[in-house]
């Protein structure tokens, strides 16, 4: 949303917000290319480490290079344990579209980056700082031909119960 269709208070939450990223961004591991590369030359199952527990049928696995100390990070990993119930679940790392050879191992095409591989399925976790942005986060997800997860993690949709009301929109 561009900055002069903000009220006042918007402005500073965005702010905050922005300013929060920076700094967790400083915060976040960071691998030279070679160590990215020795884990991506791995099995694809070995690139990832599970979540879920052992009792499920369905597996909820974490990539090895997504970091448990990014921003969105706990709003993914809720969405990827609600969906774990019934599908198998990949949390996604972030892929460079340059990386083309890697994008190809895990069968992304080349404009798509999404958080979850829900099944066979791309699924991108979205948490709008409004209402009035879901549409514009789900328009942007279908895109990508990605298919919208909106939570309501920011605390900004009080009329919705279900922290992951996606299952039931999207199946």
């Amino acid at each position: 949303v561009p900055e002069y269709e903000l009220c006042r208070g918007c402005k500073i939450i965005r702010e905050c917000y922005q300013k929060r990223e920076k700094a967790n961004r400083e915060n976040l591991t960071r691998y030279t290319p070679e160590e990215k590369q020795e884990i991506y030359m791995r099995p694809i199952e070995g690139q990832f480490e599970r979540l879920s527990d052992d009792k499920s049928p369905y597996t909820v696995t974490r990539h090895i290079l997504k970091d448990k100390k990014e921003m969105d990070y706990k709003r993914v990993e809720d969405v990827a344990l609600s969906f774990g119930k019934s599908h198998d679940v990949r949390i996604m790392p972030e892929i460079h579209a340059s990386e083309t050879q890697i994008r190809l191992a895990f069968g992304l095409p080349e404009k798509k980056n999404p958080d979850l591989i829900v099944g066979s399925d791309f699924v991108d976790v979205k948490s709008p700082f409004s209402t009035s942005n879901i549409v514009r986060n789900a328009n942007e997800a279908v895109r990508q031909g990605i298919i919208a997860c909106i939570t309501d993690h920011l605390d900004c949709h009080s009329g919705i119960k279900d922290k992951t009301f996606c299952r039931e929109n999207i199946r």
